[in-house]
């Protein structure tokens, strides 16, 4: 069996239930493809049953048109992931760890983005409710859409975001206690060298007279 008909084999025995593996065992590049590509067509079909009805060939030529730069063998992850989406309505957590001080490197964002750079997926911890801030450095001046959501898809902020001088901020207002992501997405490669994460601090209180 070549290597292309043994990933459609794969495909469609994930398409049936036929493999127990969960998305716990895929790994952190194909829940960034998974994230930032197929996401963003899925995440409305809370159904518990795959999208796809055209046989395990036409499903894998749908992954391989849209999924940036994943060898073969990720097909299947790509099943797993969208399955765990479904069932639980909820994006599969990422397995990145969120710096404690709230502040990823160049190194760590590095892989946290998918092969052409130009869709990065970061996971922000669960964020207490308030408003929050992040600090963005991107030493090129490019034009990056920028989202903060929830684990549930509950948008936070979307919005078009014009870097300039290698910086940009942006601030947003979580209603809940939820795990959240960042997302971005540019029409040119995006070079992260910096993420901080912090509160805002509240307005101090008007003095009394």
């Amino acid at each position: 069996m070549s290597r292309k008909q043994w990933a459609g084999a794969c495909v469609l025995g994930a398409a049936v239930g036929a493999s127990a593996a969960s998305a716990g065992d895929t790994t952190l590049e194909s829940q960034v493809v998974f994230g930032t590509t197929c996401a963003r067509c899925h995440e409305a079909q809370c159904s518990g049953r795959l999208a796809f009805d055209t046989g395990a060939s036409g499903a894998a030529e749908h992954i391989r048109r849209y999924a940036d730069g994943l060898p073969e063998d990720a097909l299947l992850e790509l099943f797993w992931l969208l399955e765990t989406m479904k069932r639980d309505c909820a994006y599969p957590p990422l397995r990145a760890p969120v710096p404690a001080d709230g502040v990823w490197s160049a190194e760590a964002l590095s892989k946290l983005c998918v092969q052409s750079r130009r869709d990065c997926l970061v996971p922000l911890g669960t964020l207490e409710p308030g408003e929050h801030l992040v600090d963005l450095r991107i030493p090129e001046r490019q034009h990056v859409h920028v989202e903060v959501l929830t684990r549930e898809f509950e948008l936070l902020l979307e919005e078009p975001l014009a870097v300039e001088n290698g910086k940009a901020t942006i601030a947003f207002e979580a209603l809940e206690r939820r795990p959240s992501l960042l997302r971005l997405h540019g029409q040119e490669p995006i070079v992260l060298e910096r993420v901080g994460l912090r509160r805002r601090s509240p307005a101090p209180e008007p003095a009394a007279r």
